[in-house]
């Protein structure tokens, strides 16, 4: 089989390959740290669990896989978990994300929204964004999030050195790239829990927020916001 005799091999990049489910010898890489399977047409990736032992890497940027079998789950040495451009992403079972304790990149952007509220969570079918509370290793994390109602009431954000997080319309933070802390809130009410995003954000887009007095009156400690780059306020 192709990766017989590659046991040493730590780091493999397989982008945009055609296949239905990856070769079984892929097992046999027990010592593989990255992998990079961005861009392949891929139906299953269930023999991923075999490399739980080291892989601390997964990237799947702009793959066309549907679903992530419950197997990740058993990644739980990955630090790094890249989902970017998987448009055809919309299910996520129930555990997996939370399981993955040592996280500390987690890129969902440009999906379907796997996401569910708490409230009557039907297991299997989408990811709980409750799940995110339990990742606190978690410094770097890009996601979106069509409805704050889907988000924790006490979900904290102190972590994160990182971030693109967009609720209620994405971000097309293309003109942004240089950007690492971006924040976006469009018809959503303010929480906060926001506040420090806000605090920290270079790029900030505020559209039709509630609750923004504490902003408008300039009650935020001097200098929260002095790495703020870009910031847009629209009221209507």
């Amino acid at each position: 089989m192709f990766f017989d005799g590659m046991e040493k091999l730590t780091v493999f990049e397989l982008n945009g390959v055609r296949m239905l489910q990856l070769p079984p010898s892929l097992a046999n890489l027990v010592n593989l740290r990255m992998l990079s399977l961005n861009e392949c047409q891929l139906e299953d990736i269930t023999i991923l669990k075999d490399l739980k032992n080291n892989l601390e890497v997964l990237s799947l940027r702009g793959s066309d896989i549907k679903a992530l079998p419950s197997e990740i789950g058993q990644l739980t040495q990955l630090r790094l978990l890249d989902l970017r451009d998987c448009k055809k992403l919309s299910k996520i079972p129930q555990g997996v994300i939370s399981n993955l304790s040592r996280l500390e990149e987690l890129y969902i952007l440009d999906n379907l929204s796997p996401w569910e509220a708490t409230r009557g969570n039907k297991e299997g079918i989408k990811v709980n964004l409750d799940e995110l509370r339990k990742l606190t290793q978690l410094t770097t994390l890009h996601i979106h999030i069509p409805d704050a109602m889907l988000l924790p009431k006490d979900i904290c954000f102190e972590n994160l050195i990182r971030f693109i997080i967009s609720m209620g319309e994405r971000f097309y933070y293309l003109k942004y790239q240089s950007s690492t802390r971006m924040f976006k809130l469009v018809g959503v009410p303010f929480r906060d829990e926001f506040n420090v995003l806000l605090e920290r954000a270079e790029v900030l887009h505020l559209e039709k927020v509630e609750g923004l007095q504490k902003v408008y009156h300039g009650l935020y400690p001097s200098g929260s916001f002095n790495k703020l780059t870009v910031l847009t306020i629209k009221v209507s």
